[in-house]
């Protein structure tokens, strides 16, 4: 029964969970060295959090996509999730961005946790993210914007 019940999870969470698209924009700077993000340097990663697989101990978050930043340190990525719950409920994706950069000479990783805001609206970073200022997680504004 036990094996039955396992098997109808396995093959149902897919099918219940939520689809989402998230578009997201911004501008990176670096002022102890400004030239690091004209030379293309900088990377964004778009990830999507799975909060399940981490309650047992695995780092299972979902890739999605990857762009670098244009000379001005401007970004724009855009990226779908699917994300499921295994106890039967809808969840919707928790994404976040991975800028990898070499601002402080060698490569660091910045993590920032996105709202759950998906397409039709677009998420735009209000002022530019300091990749030498440390990791502040959560301490930009983010303005929300209706699509089209």
């Amino acid at each position: 029964m036990l094996s039955h019940l396992l098997v109808f999870l396995m093959v149902a969470a897919p099918v219940l969970g939520s689809y989402e698209c998230v578009h997201v924009s911004g501008t990176v700077a670096c002022k102890r060295d400004p030239e690091m993000v004209m030379r293309g340097r900088v990377k964004v990663d778009l990830w999507e959090y799975d909060a399940l697989w981490q309650r047992f101990g695995f780092n299972h978050d979902d890739y999605i996509t990857t762009t670098k930043t244009k000379g001005n340190g401007h970004f724009t990525i855009t990226g779908c999730a699917h994300d499921n719950d295994l106890l039967m409920m809808v969840d919707r994706p928790d994404p976040y961005i991975r800028i990898r950069h070499y601002c402080n000479e060698n490569e660091e990783v910045m993590r920032i946790d996105l709202p759950q805001v998906f397409v039709p609206t677009k998420q735009e970073f209000r002022t530019p993210i300091y990749l030498d200022a440390g990791n502040y997680n959560n301490q930009w504004t983010i303005d929300k914007v209706e699509g089209k």
